[in-house]
């Protein structure tokens, strides 16, 4: 799922937060959201965030890996990274 921010426009940001896990009861799992920012730092190299927030019209707190592109990022970059975020979430799939 990809989170975004469109209600409100105070939260507007060239952030994008998204849950990488097919399975929403991954998304909700804090260690395992931490487990993933871990792994693609240790396997890949590549840093990430983990953020934790509301969504509108649900109370529960939903966990989030949250990316920073940004104009000195090239294609290849960006590339490496989707390839990384699919090895990770799939080796970690339950």
């Amino acid at each position: 799922a990809l989170y975004s921010p469109y209600r409100d426009p105070r939260l507007l940001t060239g952030l994008t937060t998204f849950n990488p896990f097919a399975a929403i009861d991954d998304a909700r799992d804090e260690k395992k959201v931490l487990e993933f920012v871990a792994r693609l730092e240790h396997e890949h190299r590549i840093i990430v965030k983990h953020t934790q927030f509301s969504v509108d019209g649900n109370d529960q707190r939903e966990c989030g890996i949250r990316i920073a592109t940004r104009l000195y990022h090239n294609t290849e970059q960006i590339d490496r990274l989707m390839l990384a975020l699919q090895a990770v979430s799939r080796a970690m799939a339950r």
